[in-house]
């Protein structure tokens, strides 16, 4: 039967040896007899053959059962620490935690039973503890589906390397089906998969590869590589091409053959980044539709419509869908929130500190979820297991994380999918937030809570820059250089506009091939352009344009981050203080040497106001990319438009953290072209009504965008900005050449902005505005609140 129970040998380590002796004493006794009488044998080996058949056989068949002793052993090893230890108590000793503060959110934990048989062997086989989740029995079902994509959202680590794995072992082992598979630490998730063939006792169905370079060895020898491994920057610089290599048939060969297409975390990072994953995997779907590769597609991300968009733009001829997680077991998870005094302290990182007493004292394990990028390794303690990771983590037996408004409700959707822990402890996670409206309002009276079981909680996405002319043209330079690209498909994926200037530019000579560009078997004729010569220069750079300025620590020239020529003077006002890596530095007068192309900044003190700026923005339409579109939602009505413009930035002063308002020195410009959204209302209202809707429109994004202040900036326009209409607000997108901000706002995410906005501000006792509903620079000015709510129909 197919969901029967392996057959286990007791003790089959010490059977191994007895019977291996055994069979080597036959042989002997064989051999002697022989010598004496002088005559063939061949009858006596006949009669040992079913007996050493039965033999191998069963030892076969126990090696696919799970390491029962070794599973009890770590139990009983790690039960004792979770029982002695009061990780709670800890932090509230150094004052992390309030001495009467309260758990601020509970997850429970998930106890069933049940899983198809590959489900539950590929479960025990990667070391997760429980049943497996219904998602892993849901995507084994369609495995052989190639034209199928798949989305599994609200995963934290250690939960989704232990999916990832599960599938990657079912495909590649079971199924056969060699698989791709592009994640940050390829080389983590590859020795998951070694060890969990190692724990099934099973034979590898070709080697696992890690790297371009594992992978065009092992082919050019004339293996055929079970799963290759790869990471983004290695895909786009490398493995790509690799794919393409005609004049390697094996190569050809493994890129046709290829299953599943795995692709970790795909909508993460800042916008530019997520823009380069999306123009890399575009570059791979050309190739393995080049190849002639049927493959499905698995992703994981945050989730929810957005997710699914940008898996649906990439792969374009999959169908794709979305699977719930939903874990059959699942570990008890506790949240605390970091004390603001402790928190605010100078000397080492609150992580650092609130982490100490538990690595240090209790040897525990505790991981660092730091998704906006602000620490490093300086949160490292000496001799302790501090792994920091720039996702959602609840590893180990306790984790920190330093979380913004969107991470905040992504870690949020995430607590639910916590494995269970080896000795069914609970998990204690302490978090930091930002204290805004959105905020506060979630973690009130269990609002977030509330919302979620309405199914009206807010799933963060990305913003992807689909069409920057300046990181598309560097992704489609690379793709020519690639292999035979066919032109169809490069419009499409590129852009027609950019994609016949660029091949103008080239001299364009055409050929044709036959190529499946659909999940079928059916080939079409394609027009194709030749690959371009010349080497294959890194595309993922930090910056949009390819003219950056360097921003350096004046201490030690250590490298802190990039900014593109045009914005730097906005970006990194003289005056400025930002946080990165652990510290914080600040922007000193006449410290960028454009000459050189470096900016040099000083170390400041951690305790430091940070500042933001009072930024004055001049726009000129210069195209009408989407006309005004008259909208109605209740009793709101709206239009909305898209528009080209040349924006010239200025600014005159900034604020510190406490309110204090600073004077610039010298005022700073910046201009550059990029793509605005308009919403205009055709209802009267004073400006400062939408003022104030603009400044809570600007906060209230970045709870629903993977996005910084840095990314998007809103304001209040008057009547005619636009031509034939009323006042209303407009998102900027600060960006060369616009990152996606426009597209993002669709009718779905300015309708929730909407409703959020009204709905923070109709349930605070205040009246014109407080920080409970009101970002704190939209107080500095004349707070309308009364007449935002008219404006919006409430």
């Amino acid at each position: 039967r197919e969901d029967a129970p392996n057959y286990l040998v007791p003790h089959r380590g010490m059977v191994a040896p007895i019977v291996a002796f055994c069979a080597a004493l036959g042989l002997f006794q064989l051999a002697g007899s022989y010598a004496f009488t002088g005559s063939p044998v061949a009858l006596d080996v006949a009669a040992a053959l079913p007996t050493t058949l039965v033999c191998l056989a069963l030892w076969a068949l126990s090696g696919r059962g799970p390491p029962v002793v070794e599973a009890k052993k770590e139990a009983v090893e790690a039960a004792p620490a979770a029982e002695r230890h009061d990780i709670v108590e800890q932090w509230k000793r150094v004052g992390a935690v309030g001495a009467q503060d309260k758990a601020v959110f509970a997850a429970q934990a998930g106890q069933a039973a049940g899983g198809s048989r590959e489900a539950r062997e590929a479960w025990r086989s990667v070391g997760a503890a429980g049943a497996p989740p219904l998602s892993l029995d849901q995507l084994i079902l369609k495995l052989d589906t190639p034209g199928e994509a798949w989305v599994v959202g609200d995963l934290p680590d250690p939960t989704e390397p232990l999916l990832l794995a599960s599938i990657v072992l079912v495909a590649a082992q079971e199924r056969g089906l060699p698989c791709l598979i592009v994640c940050d630490d390829p080389t983590a998730l590859r020795g998951r998969v070694n060890d969990a063939l190692r724990r099934a006792g099973a034979w590898r169905y070709g080697p696992l590869v890690v790297g371009e370079e594992e992978l065009r060895i092992k082919l050019e020898n004339g293996q055929m590589p079970a799963a290759a491994f790869v990471d983004l920057r290695d895909l786009s610089s490398r493995a790509i091409r690799a794919l393409w290599n005609c004049l390697t048939p094996p190569a050809t060969a493994w890129t046709r053959t290829i299953g599943l297409v795995v692709v970790s975390r795909v909508d993460r990072g800042t916008p530019l980044d997520a823009s380069h994953r999306f123009f890399a995997l575009r570059r791979l779907a050309l190739a393995l539709s080049a190849g002639g590769a049927r493959y499905s597609v698995l992703a994981t991300g945050m989730g929810g419509p957005g997710t699914l968009q940008f898996v649906a733009r990439v792969f374009t001829t999959a169908r794709v869908s979305e699977v719930p997680f939903a874990p059959r077991a699942s570990a008890p998870v506790k949240v605390w929130r970091v004390a603001e005094p402790f928190a605010a302290q100078a000397g080492d990182p609150w992580p650092k500190r609130a982490a100490k007493p538990l690595v240090e004292f209790l040897h525990l394990r505790v991981a660092v979820a730091d998704p906006t990028g602000r620490y490093d390794s300086g949160v490292a303690i000496w001799g302790g297991e501090m792994p920091v990771l720039r996702d959602l983590t609840l590893d180990g037996n306790a984790s920190v994380a330093a979380l913004d408004d969107a991470w905040f409700v992504a870690a949020w959707r995430a607590l639910r999918n916590r494995v269970p822990l080896a000795d069914g402890s609970t998990h204690h996670s302490l978090w930091a937030w930002e204290a805004s409206p959105i905020t506060m309002y979630l973690a009130a009276d269990e609002n977030i809570r509330k919302l979620e079981l309405a199914g009206q909680l807010i799933t963060p996405r990305s913003l992807v820059g689909a069409d920057n002319p300046y990181v598309a043209r560097a992704h489609l330079e690379a793709a020519l250089r690639e292999g035979r690209q066919d032109r169809e498909s490069l419009q499409g994926y590129f852009g027609r506009s950019l994609t016949d200037e660029v091949l103008k530019s080239l001299g364009d000579t055409q050929g044709h091939a036959l190529r499946r560009t659909s999940a079928d078997d059916r080939l079409t004729r394609v027009t194709t352009v030749p690959s371009q010569m010349g080497t294959l220069d890194d595309v993922l750079r930090e910056t949009v344009t390819g003219d950056a300025i360097v921003i350096k620590s004046r201490d030690g020239g250590r490298i802190l981050a990039r900014c593109d020529r045009a914005l730097i003077e906005t970006r990194f006002y003289p005056g400025r203080v930002f946080a990165t890596r652990d510290a914080r530095y600040e922007v000193r007068q006449k410290s960028l040497d454009y000459k050189r192309g470096e900016l040099l900044v000083d170390g400041v003190a951690s305790d430091c106001p940070m500042t933001r700026p009072d930024i004055g923005v001049h726009m000129r339409i210069m195209e009408c990319i989407d006309p005004p579109r008259k909208l109605t939602d209740e009793q709101l009505v709206y239009s909305l438009a898209t528009y080209d413009v040349d924006v010239s930035e200025e600014i005159l002063r900034f604020y510190l953290d406490d309110g204090r308002k600073v004077e610039s020195e010298s005022p700073v410009r910046a201009q550059y072209r990029t793509r605005v959204r308009g919403i205009f209302f055709p209802r009267p209202a004073p400006p400062e009504a939408h003022k104030h809707l603009a400044a809570c429109v600007d906060r209230m994004l970045l709870a629903h965008l993977l996005a910084g202040d840095d990314d998007i900036h809103v304001i209040a326009v008057p009547a005619g900005f636009a031509p034939d209409q009323p006042a209303g607000i407009v998102a900027v997108d600060r960006h060369v050449g616009g990152m996606g901000v426009a597209e993002a706002l669709d009718l779905q995410v300015v309708k929730a902005l909407f409703r959020w906005v009204r709905s923070t501000l109709y349930h605070c006792d205040c009246n014109v505005g407080c920080l409970k509903c009101t970002p704190n620079h939209a107080l500095r000015g004349a707070p309308n609140k009364t007449e935002v709510l008219k404006l919006l129909g409430a």
